[in-house]
């Protein structure tokens, strides 16, 4: 007997030492497998992670450097920019280049350099202190020919430069007008020390710790130890500082493609403490099964006793185990998939007891189905133990939380469970959001760029394909913005894109789509309507919605636009075709007024060749002399004097003979070209006045209209002075025409331009008066001292009584603000007796003289010398006069 109770004992003790001998090998192999592998993994995805915060960090300072190509191109691109590099202007540099406007542009530097290199101005600011600093070295000295400032394509470069004061990064334009059509005048550059400042700003917006370190100034001592290690500038070497942080480190080179600085990326090991504490419970969780695998051998010796002592035994430990680990981890049942389990971390995560998740189905508490629930019990079968995916767990208080799960299936005595650790990655989700919606959305309006608007275009074109409807799009682009914001500045121009951005949006349907083409242009899309009356009236409604005056700072503005609409699928079968057409039908409609709307017509490709073909002929046409003066009489109604002359331009075309102003001052006005036009006109108006005068001829007064453009323009009042000291008139003799919407944009601008002119002696002229706004309180503030009568009132005042009712109004209106009053177009002499009978001053039209060359004015004034004769122009009726 006790034989057999020594055998059974040393039978027992060989077969413990066999399991314990197992369970240990079982455990080292696993140890080995989690730690030799698994670790190994974690520090690559750790090391993944950090290089692609270093591109992040890169892309970012990448990022100010395109900022500042954006701001350079900005401002090479002005024609006082132009103007300034011709003939050096003061007023250029105390208007533009101070330290506030540096200050505002957010850049230490701002340099000018001519053709050959040489500087031309430079100045640079503290931008801590917004006082004037020194200007780097960089941008001292002569650029040669192969300096990285000059040698970028077209002019244009932009990257970093190594100096005594640091790291500058810079941007360089080619100076050139406007409109594109003259030669470079020299470089534009914008300089940014990357200083604390930058790498602050870099830091907060990546939500890194950035710092850079320039190659030729001390390193501390972990970027000098990582800078040997990489292989070529660009590369990105990982590198642990100790158990807690880890640092990614890249070389960057500067424009000349030598090494500059060393961009360094720190941040805590949070993806390895997570790998090994995944580790370590993945490592536990395997021991626990090798426990319990040898625990069931010992229950199976010790029979039904030892079994149950061993399975309460095991179910501590598990709950142990589950309690200690910081993951969340579910249990959950694969065959009724209902959670069996939730540790601590699990529980907090749910924001639920762990009573209340156990025996719950796993699709209450997340966005899964039974179908994905078993496939994903299938999958982590398939793979051998693990799978991981993204999901959505409604937490008890109905928030509903983006996690990332990873599952292994366990099997024990027959029964199988899974164990699922959940990581909470919503932050993570809001982040990627952000960068989608930046990549689909204009930054400063915050409507849809061009890349969604083509994206919702395609899908509105399928959708109508199949179901045989139709879509309209549409080009919105608003009237004179160029004016607001030569005149205002970059940031009026930007809050008023901002407000019809707003209206735009408000004026259309849920489902239709508002996007910022680029600068003042909008695209609107509707994928669905009736037909092309549906779509004019939302053509009408949205420039409507814009007319109203925008409130910018202690400024009022005021602004229209031109819409083209092009229809699906009358118009174009295609995204490419339709934008195209619309576009077309845009300009069709700058062309035709501006502040109107235009369908598509396919003759408008003709007209826009036509328009383009204007266009190229135009930009030349002052320099080539092809412009001439013709000049219509004023004549005073009580005396028949003629007090003064208009100046009209006409285009004498070397192939197409005169060309009809009509044809090609509008072209000219939305090109930007009516400018040096308008100069000419003016300068060449002067001189013919002053050989009048000088020809022993009666004085009269010279009037010249001002385009909206050319009125806005900085420099406007020096312009007209230099006009008349350079012919010699006097500004008594000078009067200025402007209409009513070149007045109204800006009422501030425009009362301070005409107190300069009036103080000046130049008299200044309302134009077109009645097809604007027609607003009294505007003629009383404003300082005119002439109002100009539209044609189109004139010529119905012989049968149209409204009119005729209208013109006395005006009359009577403006002689109760003791303006003199001009009607223009008069043609007949019934319309001429009404004009009298109504108490009009002055008359101007075909009736009385036609426009005509100045030698023809000079004759007309030499043969009435005393002016009392009376006008007796060739014309529609001989001008009923007073005998002398």
């Amino acid at each position: 007997m006790k034989r057999q109770r020594s055998a059974q004992a040393r039978t027992r003790r060989t077969i413990a030492t066999i399991v314990v001998a197992a369970t240990l090998g079982s455990a080292a192999l696993a140890a080995f497998t989690l730690y030799g592998v698994f670790a190994a993994e974690f520090r690559d995805l750790e090391e993944r992670e950090v290089r692609k915060d270093v591109e992040r960090v890169t892309e970012a300072l990448a990022g100010r450097v395109s900022d500042l190509d954006s701001k350079a191109g900005d401002w090479a691109t002005w024609d006082d920019s132009w103007q300034f590099m011709e003939d050096r202007n003061d007023e250029f540099v105390r208007t533009n280049v101070t330290d506030i406007a540096l200050s505002e542009l957010k850049i230490n530097a701002v340099a000018f350099f001519d053709p050959d290199g040489k500087p031309v101005l430079s100045h640079a600011v503290d931008l801590d202190s917004g006082t004037g600093a020194a200007v780097p070295s960089m941008l001292r000295e002569p650029l040669g020919a192969t300096h990285p400032i000059r040698a970028g394509a077209g002019g244009r470069a932009s990257g970093m430069l190594l100096g005594p004061e640091g790291v500058l990064l810079f941007a360089a334009r080619p100076i050139v007008d406007s409109a594109g059509e003259q030669p470079s005048r020299g470089t534009l550059v914008f300089g940014r020390l990357l200083d604390r400042t930058v790498q602050s700003r870099i830091s907060g917006a990546t939500r890194l710790e950035v710092s850079f370190h320039p190659v030729a100034g001390p390193l501390p001592a972990d970027v000098a130890a990582a800078v040997p290690s990489l292989p070529a500038p660009g590369a990105v070497v990982v590198r642990p500082l100790d158990s807690d942080e880890v640092a990614g480190f890249t070389l960057l080179t500067d424009a000349a493609g030598r090494p500059a600085v060393v961009a360094r990326v720190a941040e805590p090991r949070t993806l390895w403490r997570q790998g090994l504490n995944a580790i370590h419970s993945f490592a536990a969780i395997s021991l626990v099964l090798l426990l319990i695998g040898a625990a069931i051998i010992a229950i199976l010796l010790d029979r039904l006793l030892a079994s149950r002592l061993a399975r309460q035994e095991e179910a501590a430990l598990h709950g142990t185990v589950l309690a200690k680990m910081s993951e969340s981890m579910f249990l959950v049942d694969p065959e009724t998939l209902r959670f069996t389990d939730a540790n601590p971390a699990a529980c907090a995560l749910a924001q639920r007891t762990r009573d209340d998740i156990i025996g719950r189905p796993v699709t209450d508490l997340t966005d899964a189905t039974v179908e994905t629930c078993r496939l994903l019990v299938d999958r982590v079968e398939e793979l051998g133990g693990t799978d991981s995916s993204e999901n959505r767990f409604r937490r008890a208080d109905g928030a509903v939380v983006d996690v990332e799960t990873s599952g292994v299936l366990l099997e024990h005595g027959g029964c199988k469970v899974l164990c699922v650790l959940a990581r909470d990655i919503t932050e993570r989700r809001r982040s990627e959001e952000a960068i989608r919606h930046q990549a689909y959305h204009d930054a400063l309006t915050k409507l849809p760029n061009r890349l969604l608007f083509n994206d919702h275009l395609s899908l509105a074109l399928h959708h109508a394909r199949r179901t045989r409807g139709s879509l309209a799009v549409m080009f919105v682009d608003l009237d004179d913005f160029k004016s607001v914001n030569d005149g205002l500045g970059h940031d009026a121009g930007d809050a008023l894109l901002v407000e019809a951005a707003d209206r735009l949006r408000s004026a259309v349907r849920a489902g239709d789509t508002v996007a910022r083409q680029g600068g003042d242009e909008f695209m609107v899309l509707l994928p669905s309507v009736a037909g092309t009356a549906d779509a004019t009236v939302v053509a009408g409604r949205l420039l409507e919605s814009l007319k109203a005056p925008v409130r910018i700072g202690e400024r009022e503005v005021r602004v229209t636009a031109s819409a083209g609409v092009a229809m699906f699928p009358m118009d174009g079968d295609s995204s490419e075709v339709l934008t195209r057409n619309a576009d077309v039908a845009m300009y069709q409609a700058k062309a035709r007024g501006r502040d109107n709307w235009q369908l598509f017509d396919p003759v408008m490709n003709e007209r826009m060749a036509t328009v383009l073909r204007v266009r190229n002929d135009l930009a030349g046409a002052v320099e080539r002399g092809e412009f001439v003066l013709h000049y219509q009489p004023q004549v005073e109604i009580a005396t028949g004097n003629m007090t003064g002359v208009e100046a009209l331009v006409r285009w004498q075309h070397p192939e197409r003979g005169m060309v009809p102003p009509g044809e090609f001052i509008p072209v000219a006005e939305d090109s930007g070209l009516i400018v040096p036009i308008g100069e000419w006109v003016l300068r060449t108006a002067c001189a013919q006045c002053r050989a009048w005068q000088e020809a022993g001829l009666p004085p009269i007064r010279m009037a010249v209209n001002l385009s909206a453009r050319q009125f806005r323009r900085q420099g406007l009042v020096d312009t007209v002075t230099g006009a008349l000291a350079a012919s010699g008139l006097a500004a008594e003799s000078l009067e200025l025409e402007i209409t009513e919407t070149a007045a109204i944009q800006d009422p501030d601008f425009t009362r301070q331009t005409l107190d300069r002119f009036r103080s000046l002696g130049i008299a200044v002229t309302l134009d077109d008066f009645g097809t604007g706004y027609s607003s009294l309180a505007y003629l009383r503030s404003f300082p005119f001292g002439t109002l100009k009568i539209d044609r189109s009132f004139v010529r119905e005042v012989q049968r149209n009584e409204r009119d005729r009712s209208i013109v006395a109004t005006i009359i009577n209106l403006a002689h109760s603000l003791d303006l003199t009053v001009v009607a223009e177009g008069v043609e007949t002499l019934t319309q001429f007796e009404r004009l009298r009978s109504d108490g009009c001053d002055q008359v101007q039209g075909f009736g009385l003289a036609r426009p005509t060359p100045a030698a023809d004015i000079a004759t007309i004034l030499a043969q009435r010398k005393d002016l009392r004769a009376g006008l007796r122009p060739t014309g529609v009726f001989k001008l009923p006069l007073p005998p002398a």
